[in-house]
């Protein structure tokens, strides 16, 4: 839902696809490993690995609009990054992270506790370089252009 929503707010639409397949490949990869050594006395070592893999895709996901950071800063203009998607995923980091700790589970409190830093380091540019609007034309006469009557 995340993607499908990024797809729709993105100007760089093919590349985001191309990114996709790349990382559909990766997965397929990772199920297919898995399913391969499932049968074997590997599977902690599996498990571990899918962990990994898991963990990367989701931080990549998650960090995914700040690939624009120097387009934001530069034109001091935080219009590229969608807030709900930064918000989602930012709640999402924080509450998984929140579990991870509950459970004493590394694997799952180090990436979100990343993810959460990345989804509030988006909510804080979306703040400071929040967009600029246009000014609306209005037919009043202001102080510099009125003239003396």
């Amino acid at each position: 839902f995340y993607n499908y929503l990024f797809f729709q707010v993105t100007e760089r639409r093919e590349q985001f696809l191309n990114q996709c397949n790349v990382a559909v490949l990766v997965y397929i990869s990772a199920l297919g490993y898995a399913l391969y050594t499932t049968y074997t006395d590997e599977s902690k070592k599996v498990l571990s690995f899918i962990g990994v893999c898991a963990a990367c895709a989701s931080l990549l996901m998650i960090g995914s609009p700040l690939i624009q950071l120097r387009q934001v800063i530069v034109k001091k203009n935080s219009d590229s990054i969608p807030a709900t998607l930064a918000a989602a995923a930012t709640a999402s980091s924080l509450t998984w992270w929140m579990y991870g700790i509950i459970e004493h589970d590394s694997n799952i409190y180090v990436p979100n506790f990343i993810g959460a830093v990345l989804g509030i380091l988006q909510l804080a540019l979306k703040l400071i370089f929040r967009g600029r609007r246009p000014q609306v034309f209005s037919l009043l006469p202001t102080s510099s252009n009125s003239s003396a009557e």
